[in-house]
């Protein structure tokens, strides 16, 4: 400004030119530096394109498991069975055995847990009888047939799954609960909403069921996204239920209300739970320690107890110490 001053004084420019360079010098400025931040978009542009491309390239799931032989095309043998694992073992592409001859047999109407140390397998046995994966080798059988004889949607309309942090799609809570059987009546997922304990909670919201959940439920607490996810699954009517920590993640309070929607949701139903904290399959009918794939112990969880150089006991204790330490 000081240098256009002496120059319009000295006649060497007018006014109207230094406002002129005055102007054009703001815009340049603006323009370099506004140019880091799109440089900075278009790098983030760049990066959702190139994960977006990564999913379209993705080969589409099949509509059935490819059969590793003949001999797993061949009927169960025990129709009495809800799921019926045989000599079953997977590793994931490139990595290291996962699961290594398991053998598994739940009885319809029962309720097994799967405990035991992180990276065990456990996860693993509930995305295989889901269809997201098939077996190395081995058979896997549901309701007396074999997966290899299932569709992939015939085998998930037979399951019910409530992984630790359930998915929630960015609509009204009505709608995601009707996504476990799109043809709902509202009664009918009101009635399923009680059953979750999440109806009292739901008719608080001014818009009641028609309340807009955001994406990922992000609206919405940790159990009350827990409590529409049961709601779902009561609502599809499984008859085998898969729990994967399904309570592991919630607070205290959160943890009763879920536990008590998913008792409800267990009944008459063969349940499959996952479980870290051993306090809530307490009462399954049979435990499995699974580690490093394979079953290294069962049993009720007394009889469990009862070995007291067992891995169960051992992760018991464990518990039950932290647990103390935490209240004191």
């Amino acid at each position: 400004m000081i240098v256009g001053g002496f120059f319009v004084f000295s006649g060497r420019a007018s006014f109207s030119d230094i406002v002129f360079m005055v102007q054009m010098q703001n815009d340049v400025s603006f323009m370099f530096r506004n140019l880091g931040d799109q440089i900075v978009q278009i790098q983030a542009g760049l990066a959702g394109a190139a994960r977006v491309f990564e999913l379209l390239d993705l080969p589409e799931e099949p509509k059935r498991l490819a059969p590793l032989s003949n001999k797993d095309q061949k009927p169960a043998a025990d129709a009495g069975a809800a799921v019926k694992i045989a000599d079953l073992s997977f590793h994931y592409s490139g990595g290291k055995q996962v699961l290594s001859n398991l053998n598994l047999t739940v009885p319809k109407g029962k309720m097994y847990a799967l405990v035991g140390p992180s990276g065990g397998g456990k996860s693993t046995i509930l995305k295989l009888l889901l269809g997201f994966y098939a077996p190395t080798s081995g058979t896997i059988e549901i309701n007396g047939r074999s997966i290899y004889e299932l569709t992939t949607a015939e085998l998930r309309q037979l399951t019910a799954f409530v992984p630790q942090e359930s998915y929630l799609f960015s609509g009204t809570i009505a709608e995601n609960i009707a996504y476990g059987n799109p043809d709902a009546k509202m009664k009918q997922i009101e009635a399923c909403a009680k059953a979750a304990y999440i109806h009292d909670f739901i008719i608080t919201l001014p818009q009641g069921y028609q309340t807009k959940v955001g994406e990922r439920g992000t609206f919405l607490s940790g159990g009350q996204r827990q409590r529409i996810a049961i709601a779902r699954a009561l609502l599809k009517d499984a008859p085998i239920l898969l729990l994967d920590e399904a309570t592991s993640a919630l607070d205290s309070e959160s943890e009763q209300l879920v536990q008590k929607a998913l008792e409800r949701l267990m009944v008459g139903r063969t349940t499959i739970v996952v479980a870290h904290r051993l306090s809530t399959v307490e009462r399954a009918d049979q435990i499995l320690v699974i580690d490093q794939g394979r079953v290294v112990e069962s049993g009720t969880h007394q009889e469990l107890l009862a070995d007291q150089n067992g891995m169960y006991s051992y992760l018991h204790q464990l518990q039950h110490a932290e647990n103390t330490s935490l209240v004191g």
